[in-house]
């Protein structure tokens, strides 16, 4: 299997993260809406994807460092996609009304998976094309965890204890997803440094 496959898979994979946090998005500017059910069909073909690629990197003729890095990166988009799906899962158990901090860090988090998507699609071109896009990444993943910080602020004064767990649960969900984003944009940074 020549190289370039193994970026078609990891290209997959994140195009498929890029779904799912649409569908997120989608669920919360609409929670009753069949959205979350979507992400989680999406987390799966994250989940495929990431498995097809492991499988052909055993056989794969490349250079050992190349290879690892697109593992580790694989990896990372695999855990944003795993943390994606539990927000999917938990939103639509919580049962949580809109709330427009919600539908903020949905948006950060789909720009966080567009931004880490173009990267990967551009790997193998030019520093120059690719470190603005994984810059752009962890600039979203920071505003997802700024709106996090706020909104949990305002969610300990919501005068309904149960509305206040769950709105906390869910902002832990959206800090995974932004760490793990930030953590898969690090990672493209880096193999581009090599």
């Amino acid at each position: 299997m020549p190289t370039p496959d193994l970026k078609q898979l990891l290209l997959e994979q994140a195009r498929a993260a890029v779904e799912e946090f649409r569908a997120i998005e989608r669920h919360f500017q609409d929670p009753k809406g069949p959205s979350a059910e979507e992400a989680s069909k999406r987390a799966e073909a994250a989940a495929e994807a990431a498995a097809r690629f492991e499988q052909s990197l055993e056989t794969v003729s490349a250079p050992k460092g190349f290879r690892r890095d697109l593992f580790l990166i694989s990896r990372a988009l695999g855990r944003f996609a795993n943390a994606g799906r539990a927000l999917a899962l938990e939103a639509v158990r919580y049962g949580v009304s809109e709330d427009p901090k919600l539908e903020e860090m949905a948006h950060s988090s789909r720009r966080s998976a567009e931004e880490l998507a173009e990267a990967v699609e551009r790997l193998g071109r030019a520093a120059a094309e690719i470190l603005p896009k994984t810059m752009a990444a962890v600039r979203a993943a920071g505003r997802t965890d700024q709106v996090r910080r706020e909104a949990e602020k305002a969610a300990v004064e919501d005068p309904s204890v149960v509305v206040s767990i769950k709105l906390r649960g869910l902002h832990r969900r959206f800090s995974d997803a932004a760490r793990h984003a930030a953590e898969a944009a690090e990672l493209l940074g880096e193999a581009l440094s090599r």
